[in-house]
């Protein structure tokens, strides 16, 4: 497993602890549904900048 991946794999892990405490404790009164659209955009965001680099590595194979 490379670097790139253990940080894709810490991001996941914050973003599902984020995902469950803040809704429900910080953002109960303010609303949820913004903290959760931000996040989404967040994780498009991150996978996006984990996947764009897929096709540079692979070579193309024929069908």
């Amino acid at each position: 497993m490379g670097r790139k991946e253990k940080y894709l794999i810490l991001a996941a892990i914050v973003i599902v602890a984020l995902d469950f405490t803040v809704p429900y404790t910080i953002a109960k009164e303010t609303g949820a549904f913004v903290f959760w659209v931000g996040l989404t955009l967040l994780t498009l965001a991150l996978g996006y900048f984990f996947t764009k680099s897929w096709n540079k590595n692979e070579t193309r194979r024929g069908l």
